[in-house]
């Protein structure tokens, strides 16, 4: 009997990707969201997804382990922040009953909640970008504007407020949930890891995205860079991550690489990591299972792809479902 895989919130790119890379043959997937229609549950045959509550329902673990209980689940793989908090509360109802939860850990979560304590946690062993708590004792002297304004938690990294100048910032309220950070304006270079249980870091992908203005495409390729692969693994380990993430770095003024986000799940640009050799999700479900990893799965090379951003109107078409060797049961 092959091994039953749920991923939870299944309609979210990231849910996409899970399905997409984990389609090999080798497991029975399983698929859920709270909406019975859309590119993930179609993606599956209709005994194979499974309709949940709103995560922060009440019935919503209720929902969750009839199903694993009803199809044997033995992992359920939480593709979005809203699932897999509330999975995490219920780890010890989950694995009572024999159910495993591929997810960040609780150390790295925290380690990452407060921006400022990340950015302090791994400023020593990799650039990271200037930074300050926007409290009373700030002091804007030595401060190159324009920068950047924005929370320490819960807000979005991808964003703030650009502050022009020192006139500007003064009207802005101090407050120590808020921080005040160097603008990176270099393209963006990523490293997609992979971490062991034992927090090994047993792959380190770096991989970089470039737009062409003119040609209106994005030019994306892994490449074998000892610098970048080393500080990837420097902050996987520094931020105790597991299993599969992608960090981003920005080149600053100098042209450095430096650290500007950590993601705790892998990006669904990531296919193109998989693409290169190393399949991170199959890799993690397979760390999490005790099955062995061969160094073979853990070697890229360097491929390319292209994306065209050009508008052109797009004909209607079915969704091919996942030929995934599935036999579903009701």
């Amino acid at each position: 009997m092959r091994t039953k895989i749920m991923i939870c919130g299944v309609n979210s790119a990231d849910g996409v990707v899970m399905l997409r890379t984990l389609a090999d043959g080798s497991v029975d997937l399983f698929a859920a969201d709270i909406t019975k229609d859309g590119p993930g549950m179609e993606l599956l045959g209709k005994r194979a997804r499974h309709v949940l509550p709103s995560p922060q329902e009440e019935g919503y673990m209720r929902s969750l382990l009839g199903f694993c209980s009803k199809k044997q689940i033995a992992v359920v793989i939480p593709a979005t922040d809203e699932h897999m908090h509330v999975l995490l509360a219920h780890r010890e109802s989950l694995e009572s009953r024999g159910i495993r939860i591929l997810a960040p850990s609780q150390a790295s979560i925290d380690l990452c909640a407060d921006r400022v304590g990340m950015l302090e946690r791994v400023q020593s062993s990799v650039p990271t970008p200037k930074f300050a708590v926007y409290d009373e004792s700030f002091d804007a002297s030595g401060w190159d504007f324009p920068l950047m304004l924005k929370p320490r938690r819960g807000g979005r990294v991808h964003g703030g407020t650009v502050v022009p100048n020192a006139d500007s910032l003064g009207r802005i309220p101090r407050s120590v949930d808020v921080m005040v950070e160097e603008i990176l304006l270099g393209d963006p270079v990523y490293v997609d890891v992979m971490v062991s249980l034992s927090k090994e870091v047993l792959a380190a992908v770096p991989r970089t995205e470039t737009r062409d203005g003119e040609r209106e495409r994005t030019i994306a390729r892994t490449w074998h860079d000892e610098m970048m692969e080393a500080a990837g693994r420097r902050v996987a380990e520094l931020l105790e991550l597991s299993y599969g993430a992608t960090l981003e770095f920005r080149r600053n003024g100098r042209g450095i690489p430096t650290l500007y986000s950590v993601r705790l799940r892998c990006s669904p640009a990531t296919t193109l990591t998989v693409a290169s050799g190393v399949n991170i999700h199959r890799l993690a479900l397979k760390e999490i299972l005790g099955e062995p990893i061969s160094r073979a799965e853990l070697r890229f090379r360097e491929v390319g792809m292209i994306r065209s951003h050009r508008g052109r109107p797009q004909a209607k078409r079915k969704r091919t479902r996942l030929n995934t060797s599935q036999k579903l049961h009701a």
